[in-house]
């Protein structure tokens, strides 16, 4: 077996004598020891490339961009950063590898070619990540037009790999393209920083650039500091690796004893060791990069101790919410609310729509989409449907389209007379949803919340940070500055929209042709449902239906969507401070991601002034209720063998959609839905199949993936699936498992 270093030599890996073979795997293993940061950045970022349906969508979604023809000034923008700093990331493994494995004492006979070819491996990855991942999504069955652009860039990268690989490659130009990068490393450097300022200090504006060049960019950064701290630790006596005391770093922003403690821990061994080799204390001796993280920990606790609210220091944002014109006690209940929607209708009337509530899941954009782009088909194709939608159940990203509907209507646009009739409803959720929200809380998480996280700053400036609102912020700008609106001559219009619709308080936000909002979330120290909505209750039920926080204010509309749509890791918890605590609150699915839990307290709160207006207006019964929900079908796949590591997290996966499906059963047996002869409430779904397109709960989508959720809703396909409610004298079907 051999193996290749950088210039293309090729080393045994047992050399004569039989001694070698033991010197060759130590001086593995110390490189590893020493080069393991721009390595382990490398694995992980060509990981992602190859396996993560988010990173697969991304691709997709710029081979689609460079193969519409007529690309304008921003594709061309975020094509050409996405691609430049994509080729900077192999050259940046390979510098920042060396510049590590050139702090280790090289003792042996192997130890240059052994780093040679580590360095070598090492900025290879990422190339075989990004192949791997190209290839995946040109054989998948949405590359659709894009098919040739990927096939030809996966050659193109392929062709690269394989001249690297060969001896041929270096008279080729492949390792001359690499030395030519770190000539001009100076101006490439300056690049990437310029990339990295940007979204740090405007993480918002990160999608001019596209999350290519956003994870690139923090690739090369994170792979050059760890190759610092690596050298730093190298310098020190101890050599200490200090990579250890940085990740104990980011939990002295939660309590300030862990950072004094560890601070002064770390002080007292390095003055007592210090003391101890020389005899007494020596300044010059003292080991400078472990001082300087004890400091860091000593500051990190003192900040810690600022009373911010949220009782940490890093990352705490304390929704503010807005004032509420209409005062607490004033919004009514659920009866209430129910007597004003149905005392303005004619029930004598057959064709008089029925009150309507739709539970809206989660899924990221896929579900806000299908969410926002069914309820605009209805409203431009049925006249009375948005005046016969009474409310919303969000979940998630069913929370997004929700409330991105109600934007439309609340902003009037669609009123207005130079608004198309036809499709305007669905040419502004076009408009509005349709874009780019991946980068903007992906440049925020990797820099600018990182860097709080490692090291709360953020009190010292008095501006917190959370990549939540970076994302509530992205959504508020579309919506601001929507609509164009296109005519049936191709004419188009402009028309302003209101500014700050998502800064409506919620106890505000109804209004005629206004559906309610519930937006529901998870309280992350019970683990109960969190609903935040108009109304002061819902009795008889027992559960909350406002959030009033200790300022007088009302969370907005904007804020309560995303704390239903806090999902891990991509946006942290959000907080706000209610009776006197501070509450953190996270994704709405955690609890129930379907919204039809909400939508059974709503009907129990509404059941007897349903009931009393059928009886006044002569109906001698309820009025009729009809649920409309959301399905997402997807292919189960065969029944699989788990191991250690997957089994919890596809049992998790499995009892979650089990859960939802025992809801939704329990939901249809409570109320006898679909049952003519014993209930006024009937159900109707919106069911999506996402076999043509790539289904990912992630905050970018493809146009292909936009355009399919559009066909399935306007023109639905004949599916063979038990409905979520059968009708009397059917089976019910629980439990239908998606993959």
């Amino acid at each position: 077996m051999t193996t290749m270093d950088e210039d293309g030599k090729a080393f045994p890996a047992e050399l004569a004598g039989g001694t070698t073979t033991e010197d060759l795997r130590r001086e593995i293993v110390d490189g590893l020891e020493y080069g393991y940061g721009p390595m382990l950045v490398a694995v992980a970022f060509a990981f992602f490339l190859f396996g993560a349906d988010p990173a697969h969508e991304v691709i997709l979604s710029l081979a689609l961009e460079a193969a519409t023809g007529g690309i304008d000034l921003e594709e061309a923008i975020r094509i050409t950063a996405s691609v430049l700093l994509f080729a900077l990331v192999p050259v940046a493994i390979y510098v920042s590898s060396t510049r590590a494995l050139d702090a280790r004492d090289k003792q042996g006979p192997l130890a240059d070619r052994v780093d040679r070819g580590l360095t070598f491996l090492a900025s290879r990855l990422p190339l075989l990540g990004g192949l791997a991942g190209v290839l995946t999504v040109a054989t998948g069955s949405e590359a659709g037009r894009a098919g040739g652009l990927l096939f030809g860039l996966a050659g193109a990268i392929g062709a690269v790999l394989l001249l690297s690989f060969l001896p041929a490659g270096r008279s080729l130009g492949v390792v001359r393209l690499r030395d030519l990068v770190l000539r001009y490393s100076g101006a490439f450097g300056l690049a990437v920083l310029a990339v990295a300022a940007l979204a740090t200090a405007a993480p918002g504006a990160s999608w001019r650039l596209g999350p290519v060049a956003v994870a690139a960019a923090f690739v090369i950064v994170a792979a050059f500091a760890l190759s610092e701290l690596t050298r730093l630790s190298a310098r020190s006596r101890s050599r200490f690796p200090l990579i250890l005391l940085l990740v104990a770093l980011t939990f002295a922003g939660d309590d300030w004893r862990v950072g004094a403690g560890v601070g002064g821990l770390l002080i007292a061994l390095c003055l007592a060791v210090n003391v101890r080799r020389n005899g007494g204390l020596a300044m010059a001796e003292l080991p400078r990069p472990v001082l300087l993280i004890a400091l860091l920990f000593v500051a990190a606790g003192g900040l810690a101790r600022i009373d911010t609210g949220c009782g940490i220091a890093s990352g705490c944002n304390i929704l503010q919410g807005a004032v509420a014109e209409t005062p607490p006690g004033g919004s009514g209940n659920g009866q209430a609310a129910v007597f004003d929607w149905a005392e303005t209708r004619d029930w004598s009337d057959p064709d008089t729509p029925p009150l309507r509530i739709l539970a809206a899941q989660g899924g990221g954009l896929y579900a806000a989409y299908q969410t926002a782009y069914y309820l605009a088909y209805r409203s431009d194709t049925e006249a009375e449907f948005a005046d016969s939608l009474f409310a919303i159940s969000g979940v998630s990203g069913g929370s997004v389209g929700g409330a991105v509907y109600w934007a439309i209507r609340r902003s009037g646009v669609c009123e207005d007379p130079a608004a198309p009739r036809a499709d305007c409803h669905r040419q502004a959720v076009r408009q509005i949803l349709r874009h780019d929200y991946l980068s903007p809380p992906l440049s925020a998480l990797l820099f600018r919340d990182f860097l709080d996280t490692l090291f709360p700053y953020t009190p010292l400036i008095g501006r917190p940070v959370d990549r939540g609102a970076v994302l509530e912020t992205a959504f508020a700008r579309r919506i601001d500055t929507c609509c164009s609106f296109e005519g049936p001559d191709g004419t188009r219009s402009d028309i302003d929209v209101p500014d700050g619709l998502l800064g409506v308080s919620m106890a505000d936000s109804p209004g005629a042709g206004l559906p309610l909002l519930f937006l529901n979330s998870t309280d992350v120290h019970s683990g109960e449902s969190v609903i935040a909505s108009p109304l002061d209750g819902l009795e008889p039920s027992r559960v909350r239906s406002r959030v009033l926080l200790d300022s007088g204010n009302d969370l907005t509309v904007g804020e309560a969507m995303l704390l239903s749509a806090r999902f891990p890791v991509v946006t942290p918890p959000g907080r706000y401070i209610e009776g006197g605590e501070t509450k953190q609150v996270v994704d709405g699915g955690y609890f129930d991601n379907s919204g039809v839990e909400t939508v059974t307290e709503l009907l129990r709160g509404t059941e007897f002034a349903r009931f009393q207006v059928g009886a006044v207006r002569g109906l001698n019964r309820s009025i009729p209720v009809e649920i409309l929900s959301f399905r997402i079908l997807e292919d189960p796949g065969a029944r699989s063998i788990r191991g250690t590591v997957t089994a919890p997290i596809s049992a998790f996966r499995a009892a979650w959609i089990a859960r939802r499906d025992l809801t939704t059963g329990r939901f249809c047996t409570r109320f006898r839905v679909n049952d003519a002869s014993r209930s006024a409430i009937t159900s109707r779904e919106s069911i999506v199949q996402a076999d043509r397109v790539n289904f990912t709960v992630s905050w970018l989508l493809t146009s292909e993936t936009f355009n399919d959720i559009e066909a399935q809703i306007e023109a639905p396909r004949e599916l063979d699936v038990a409905p979520i409610c059968p009708a009397a004298g059917t089976e019910q079907t629980v439990g239908f498992s998606l993959k």
